[in-house]
């Protein structure tokens, strides 16, 4: 009795291993396959982002994307290692394992997702600053061509001006040599 009883326990342990190991690779398959989608729309957009003017700071960001990404990686391989470890203790700790277990993933979750904000905000807080620079070289730029046009126009002001005294003079020289003409005309009369 006690024998046969311990054989069925322990074949009722592997079946609910074979279930939890069986949801725990589909879990990983679609995750794979949710990765390749993600990772081929990623793809194109770096490619959009590489080709504009805003590629570098893209750049930065899919750098700590990926290290973001890494460090998860690594947090699942840990997880799965503390995983194997229950497989292989007791089955009366395994309960108590497996709420320590989601309490150390809850953690790892939010330490992770606390990293992965700052990751984007330092990301997001290097972009503005580069739109920022970007912007701020564009009203120099934007100063030396308005100071440069201006300088234009004083110039061309500058030769008018000049024109203008130059009439001004010759009209004198003429309304003298009328003057005395004129002058001389009425003496001869």
């Amino acid at each position: 009795g006690g024998k046969r009883n311990q054989k069925q326990e322990l074949q009722a342990v592997r079946r609910m291993l074979n279930v939890v190991c069986g949801a725990a690779f589909e879990s990983w398959r679609e995750t794979v396959r949710q990765d390749r989608v993600k990772a081929g729309r990623l793809e194109t957009t770096q490619r959009r982002w590489v080709m504009s003017k805003d590629g570098a700071a893209f750049m930065r960001w899919r750098e700590s994307a990926c290290e973001a990404k890494r460090m998860r990686n690594i947090l699942d391989r840990a997880v799965n290692r503390w995983n194997q470890t229950l497989v292989s203790g007791s089955f009366a700790r395994w309960e108590e394992q497996v709420c320590e277990l989601k309490r150390q993933r809850a953690v790892l979750e939010r330490v992770v997702r606390r990293w992965d904000h700052v990751q984007l905000a330092s990301c997001s807080l290097r972009w503005r600053e580069q739109v920022c620079e970007v912007k701020r070289h564009r009203g120099i730029l934007e100063r030396v061509v308005a100071r440069w046009e201006h300088g234009q126009l004083l110039a061309g002001l500058a030769r008018w001006k000049e024109q203008v005294c130059g009439l001004r003079r010759q009209r004198a020289v003429l309304d003298r040599v009328v003057r005395r003409w004129e002058h001389g005309q009425l003496a001869g009369c």
